[in-house]
């Protein structure tokens, strides 16, 4: 999906998600636990989905969505 300066996108528990921004962005990120590196790491399961082999591919295909 493409997002426009001032939309807000929700990502509900569990969901695995990624971000790519083309440009320079700001980006707020707000949640019902703590963001301090310890909680967020606790919060957090890594998954390797969008690489430096895939993104491309991935870009192509999702740009127009």
């Amino acid at each position: 999906m493409k997002v426009t300066k001032g939309q807000n996108i929700f990502t509900p528990p569990n969901e695995i998600h990624a971000t790519y921004f083309p440009v320079t962005t700001s980006l707020i990120v707000s949640s019902l636990h703590p963001r301090d590196q310890e909680t967020y790491e606790k919060d957090t399961v890594r998954v390797d989905f969008v690489n430096e082999q895939n993104i491309t591919e991935l870009l192509k295909e999702h740009s127009n969505k």
